[in-house]
């Protein structure tokens, strides 16, 4: 239900989706395509986890989760909230700059938090695709 959730949310900006089925460490990649429909360069690979019983932070308005430093070199982490139909995201490279964090440091693990106000839509996969697309 979770990639499904995703899915929908790109179909709806104009993206598409491809699901990975062999366990590389990433679920999908997200393709993005400009105002003539062209293909643009880069794709966002997402780190997607999905649950009946999301552990909210409420001093922090956030939901912690520990990811392993292989999951850090994506672009995208979502979490699937199954009960309310609700996906918060981060997008990792700009939460490592913005906590100043270097994947360096990380031995296996870290916690992050992906706040509650990183709702997934198709308005906020725009919003990654304008950082996609600074980068490349």
């Amino acid at each position: 239900m979770g990639l499904n959730h995703v899915e929908r949310q790109c179909l709806y900006a104009g993206f598409s989706v491809q699901r990975i089925f062999s366990d590389y460490g990433y679920d999908a990649n997200i393709f993005t395509y400009n105002e003539a429909g062209e293909t643009e360069n880069g794709m966002i690979l997402i780190q997607l986890k999905s649950t009946d019983n999301l552990q909210v932070s409420k001093a922090h308005n956030s939901v912690e989760f520990s990811l392993s430093k292989r999951d850090l070199e994506l672009w995208l982490f979502i979490i699937y909230d199954a009960a309310a139909e609700k996906a918060y995201y981060v997008v990792l490279q700009e939460y490592f700059k913005k906590n100043r964090l270097s994947l360096q440091n990380v031995k296996k693990f870290i916690q992050i938090r992906v706040s509650l106000d990183n709702i997934f839509t198709s308005k906020s996969i725009q919003q990654i695709r304008e950082i996609k697309n600074a980068k490349y």
